[in-house]
């Protein structure tokens, strides 16, 4: 069977909201965030989640409800897949041609 573990990430930003944008310019570049993961601050409508980031570029899954410098909370989980074989090995040969 395949076992799936998921770890969490944890990371926060501070970043300039538009009221009524999707958009977010962040301070600072941070390699952390990742798409999919939950955004939570001032401003940040629940449920909202990176829908694409770039450099400093951030771009929502909903519109900022206020417009501001905010410190905002991303929060997502890594998924690691572990596969057991019980009582049976395969090993695959690379041969080169």
């Amino acid at each position: 069977g395949v076992q799936t573990c998921a770890l969490p990430i944890f990371t926060q930003s501070t970043g300039t909201t538009d009221s009524s944008s999707a958009s977010v310019t962040l301070a600072a570049a941070n390699a952390n965030i990742k798409t999919g993961m939950t955004v939570t601050g001032t401003g940040i409508a629940a449920g909202t989640v990176v829908q694409a980031i770039s450099g400093t570029s951030l771009t929502l899954s909903a519109n900022a409800t206020a417009s501001g410098t905010v410190t905002l909370t991303f929060n997502g989980y890594q998924e690691v897949l572990v596969k057991w074989n019980f009582g049976y090995h395969a090993y695959e040969n690379a041969v080169a041609i």
